[in-house]
């Protein structure tokens, strides 16, 4: 003879005569522990509309797996949205990237709160999209008085440019390419610097 194991949250499994532990539990979806005790490890809360586990994830209180049984980090993966390392439930943001899950990309100077800063999954970097009449890496630089005209410094050797001054562009750098939109035009315009010298880089023909 038996005692009948208790599950709180689950069903007892017939154990053999010889069994006096009173069976296993066989926990329902959500629960665990030796009597099915716990919602999520403790460390969640159970949808009971999709049957699984919602952990938290909050700075220092966050949790992964299917029970919220292992300690993650923030973010909506619980890994740092894969932009850091998680190390004791606190995230170690790779360059470019900030804030508590590492969601948020990292921009020069913030942007000199004059532009938005997004991340360029091409070059694999945050950048700056400028508000008008600003530029450069950080809006740091003010379109010049004349409405027709700007200045821009190349960085790289592939320079991409989102929001410029209107019209014709000045360029000063090594030999680069540069993808621009002007703010009359409809289509991106190419132009192309070489040398150090300053020249001035005209609008092509644009495509409605």
């Amino acid at each position: 003879m038996y005692c009948e194991k208790k599950c709180e949250n689950g069903t007892v499994t017939m154990a053999p005569p010889t069994d006096v532990t009173g069976g296993e539990c066989e926990c329902f979806t959500c629960y665990n522990g030796d009597r099915c005790q716990l919602e999520c490890s403790d460390n969640g809360i159970c949808n009971k509309t999709s049957g699984q586990c919602q952990c938290f994830r909050d700075p220092g209180n966050a949790y992964i797996e299917s029970l919220c049984e292992t300690e993650g980090c923030p973010g909506p993966d619980g890994r740092c949205n894969g932009h850091g390392t998680c190390v004791k439930m606190t995230c170690l943001c790779d360059n470019g990237w900030m804030g508590d899950d590492c969601g948020l990309p990292l921009c020069p100077n913030n942007c000199s709160n004059e532009g938005q800063c997004l991340y360029n999954t091409e070059l694999e970097m945050a950048e700056c999209h400028c508000n008008a009449k600003w530029i450069g890496s950080d809006c740091a630089i003010p379109c010049m008085n004349e409405p027709t005209s700007m200045h821009l410094a190349l960085a790289s050797v592939r320079t991409h440019v989102t929001q410029v001054c209107p019209a014709t562009a000045f360029a000063l750098g090594e030999e680069s390419v540069i993808t621009m939109v002007a703010a009359s035009a409809t289509s991106l315009t190419l132009g192309r610097v070489t040398n150090a010298r300053r020249r001035a880089v005209q609008a092509g023909p644009t495509t409605a």
